[in-house]
């Protein structure tokens, strides 16, 4: 059995290495889990008589930690990153908190339609857009929506205009119930947050922020 979990590890690492180096070196990925795991299974083959009596532990760690590594990277993905980072740039948001609500609204599809009329990427209601746009001083066009760095840039500044009003988790709660809403709340000293939806979504957009932080974002 020792024996077969070697040779599977050794298959397993011997079939993803390029793979896994190519995506585990970019830039601000969660390198250190790899790095472990990657040390783990080669001291299965360094010192296999010695080591044998630990290869099996050894082999589920390191597992575990690249696999773990990889769902991350799977689960949370750095679509568009060009577009939200020079949307952060621009509107001076934190491009980890851009990639959350991207994340949270549409899980990044660009096509993406609410049964409520919220489209694109970041699921902006084209009434919100035509004001935002206005704000902007650029053209407003519904069809738009549908474009990546049109719907990037029209959000990441509606959120931008939303933090300079609020705090952070009052403006991740405006951007999902509304503005009027959160005042509201503020003004009548409401809390906890008193839409269950809302209050998950904050929750979900908080936790997202955390992880691209971690992915070096």
């Amino acid at each position: 059995m020792d024996k077969y979990l070697r040779r599977l590890a050794h298959f397993f690492w011997n079939a993803n290495k390029n793979h896994i180096i190519a995506t585990f070196t970019k830039k601000g990925a969660c390198s250190q889990s790899f790095t472990v795991g990657k040390i783990l299974i080669n001291i299965m083959f360094i010192g296999e008589k010695k080591f044998k009596w630990v290869s099996a532990t050894l082999l589920v760690l390191a597992m575990v930690l690249i696999l773990g590594q990889l769902f991350v990277i799977v689960r949370f993905p750095k679509r568009f990153n060009d577009i939200v980072q020079e949307a952060s740039v621009r509107h001076g948001v934190d491009p980890a908190l851009i990639h959350a609500v991207i994340l949270a609204e549409s899980s990044y599809d660009p096509n993406a339609v609410s049964s409520a009329g919220a489209v694109g990427l970041m699921q902006i209601m084209p009434r919100t857009a035509e004001y935002v746009a206005g704000l902007m001083s650029i053209e407003f066009n519904p069809d738009l929506l549908f474009d990546p760095y049109y719907n990037i840039n029209l959000g990441t500044f509606y959120l931008a205009r939303l933090m300079r009003r609020f705090d952070l988790t009052n403006a991740i709660a405006a951007y999902n119930a509304g503005e009027g809403n959160v005042a509201i709340w503020i003004a009548r000293d409401i809390s906890p947050i008193p839409f269950p939806e809302t209050r998950t979504y904050v929750r979900r957009v908080m936790f997202y922020k955390r992880v691209y932080r971690m992915r070096g974002v």
